[in-house]
């Protein structure tokens, strides 16, 4: 009897540990999840315009152009397409030349004649070796008709100094009076030497 009493009395306490344990308080499902902070959104439609710059221009670019117009300059003015070399060599062609004759480099010319290479678009020169000798012959070419007038008053310039302070001899300064400078379309010739007729006929025969 008193045995079925404490089992009685073991299961009646079981049974409500167990009742007490299924009453737990519920989580509380009215409480929120914290907020999470989220970058905000970039409207790709609201990018900065676009800045169109001007093309850069360089100085390469610049010398081209420049270059281009000269030699657009010289096509126009010399169709004939004869060099100063071609010139000179016929001008000079079958005339005795002394032998003591050298060819003037462009530096010397620059000295000599003082004409802005930009203005010519190519020359050919000879004058004496020595002091004994008077023969000078140029033929230049002209890059431009404007600017005949001008190389044509250097190289009469030129002719002045031969004949005033180039001639140290009785024979050479009759020769140097003598001398001419002739202009022909975009050509100027400078002779100085006995035979200045058949030079300066030479040289109009070349630019027929």
């Amino acid at each position: 009897m008193n045995k079925k009493l404490i089992i009685l009395f073991a299961a009646t306490m079981l049974s409500f540990s167990l009742a007490a344990c299924s009453e737990a308080p519920e989580a509380n499902a009215d409480i929120a999840p914290p907020e999470v902070n989220q970058a905000p959104e970039v409207n790709v439609e609201s990018a900065p315009p676009e800045v169109n710059l001007a093309p850069e221009i360089s100085e390469t670019d610049e010398v081209a152009d420049a270059d281009e117009e000269m030699e657009n300059n010289i096509n126009n003015d010399n169709e004939d397409g004869f060099s100063a070399e071609s010139v000179f060599d016929s001008t000079i062609f079958e005339v005795p030349m002394t032998p003591m004759i050298v060819e003037i480099d462009e530096i010397l010319f620059q000295d000599l004649y003082g004409i802005d290479p930009l203005f010519l678009v190519d020359f050919k020169a000879i004058m004496p070796a020595m002091s004994g000798q008077i023969t000078e012959i140029t033929v230049v070419q002209v890059t431009n008709t404007e600017y005949l007038n001008e190389v044509t008053e250097l190289m009469e310039a030129r002719l002045e100094f031969i004949q005033t302070s180039g001639a140290f001899y009785p024979s050479h300064v009759e020769i140097a009076q003598n001398g001419k400078v002739v202009a022909n379309g975009n050509y100027v010739l400078l002779a100085v030497d006995e035979a200045v007729d058949e030079l300066v006929a030479n040289f109009e025969l070349a630019l027929h």
